[in-house]
């Protein structure tokens, strides 16, 4: 049943296709350990079924503790990337950014530009667009 992002089918499909199968060539005939924080679509019996049968340890984090347990939450990722975050993400970047795409202020020549390897001019005719066809579109453009 759909839950968020997620469901019981997706839960499983990544289990499948993107947990066991990048980490059970490094697990060789041991087991993988596979830490969870409990959402609905993982523990069902299929996921359940299928960490038994193919050597999965499952360690679920109890209800609403991820942001006490999870590693990358206690340990020092988090103040590595609120610094990061803060000296990148400021509103001069933000502005400066979208400005050099053209977006704001609405600059569609920026955006043309970056689709144009060469003028008008020097297109050839191979895409049968003659250069008055080439001047309407960039016209409604």
């Amino acid at each position: 049943s759909p839950s968020g992002w997620t469901n019981n089918e997706i839960g499983l499909a990544w289990l499948k296709q993107v947990f066991d199968h990048y980490t059970k060539k490094q697990a060789r005939l041991s087991y993988q350990l596979l830490i969870l924080d409990g959402h609905g679509s993982y523990v069902t019996q299929d996921f359940l079924q299928y960490c038994e049968e193919n050597r999965i340890l499952l360690a679920v984090f109890p209800p609403h503790l991820t942001h006490t347990l999870q590693p990358l939450d206690v340990g020092d990722f988090f103040p590595l990337f609120w610094r990061a975050w803060l000296t990148s993400f400021k509103e001069e970047s933000i502005f400066k950014s979208f400005k050099a795409t053209g977006i704001w202020p609405l600059e569609r020549e920026v955006i043309l530009k970056r689709f144009y390897l060469e003028t008008y001019e020097e297109r050839d005719s191979s895409s049968g667009l003659s250069e008055a066809d080439w001047r309407k579109m960039r016209a409604l453009v």
